[in-house]
This record gives structure tokens, C-alpha cells and sequence, in this order.
């Protein structure tokens, strides 16, 4: 019997290969971006959080079409909604990560609006 449940996600996503790094008091853990979108952001890391778990996150959003800056850095707090161990064959643990932004001032709120926007246009 299946055990899967609706998405009820409200935001809309966008991939988007980017550095992202999860500060811990133990130090920065390096994670691979699968998505973000104005609620939160969906990644890989090799260490696994609690649930409800508050992080700061450092993300380096790819340039818009027409930029002249390369990259445009967003820090924010998230909560850990969901970590689930990836079954894959190799010998290295991954986790899935789904993280909610608790905190995001405007300029970063704007920033990552232009940047889903203009990803959804693509």
C-alpha cells in the first residue's frame, strides 16, 4: 500500500544548481540545492538535522539573464520540516532536507521573488 501524500506545498519552485551552505554551531555543512521557491528550499546533505531544527542558511543564487554580478548572496532562517535518509547504493549517507524560511527580510524576500520569477519565465 502506498503511503505517499498529497504536495501541499503553496509556493511555487524552481530548480536551480547553486552553493548552499547550513551553518551549525559545529560549523558550515555544504548542501546540493534541489529547488527553492518564497517558502523554502529542498536539498541534499550528508548530515542529517532534526526535525523543527533552526538553521541559518547561506545561499548563492545564480545571476539573472543581464546581470553583470555573478552570483547574489541570500542568508536566511529555516526550520527543518522534513529529513529523510536517501536509499542509494553507494557507500555515502545522504539526507533529504525540505526547509521552511522562518525569517527573510524584505531586500532578500525581493531578491528571491525577481529570481523565481524570472526562473518561471525561462
Amino acid at each position: 500500500m502506498s503511503t505517499r501524500t498529497k504536495d501541499r506545498r503553496q509556493s511555487r519552485r524552481v530548480t536551480a544548481r547553486s552553493s548552499l551552505v547550513i551553518e551549525t554551531p559545529e560549523g558550515a555543512v555544504p548542501a546540493s540545492l534541489k529547488n527553492v521557491s518564497m517558502a523554502g528550499i529542498a536539498c541534499t546533505t550528508r548530515q542529517a538535522f532534526s526535525e523543527m531544527a533552526d538553521l541559518q542558511v547561506r545561499l548563492e543564487l545564480p545571476a539573472l539573464p543581464g546581470e553583470e554580478k555573478e552570483r547574489r548572496t541570500i542568508e536566511a532562517r529555516c526550520a527543518v520540516v522534513r529529513c529523510q535518509p536517501l536509499r542509494r547504493g553507494n557507500a555515502r549517507r545522504r539526507f533529504d532536507l525540505a526547509l521552511y524560511f522562518t525569517e527573510l527580510d524584505e531586500p532578500t524576500k525581493t531578491t528571491l521573488a525577481e529570481f523565481i520569477r524570472t526562473r518561471l519565465q525561462d
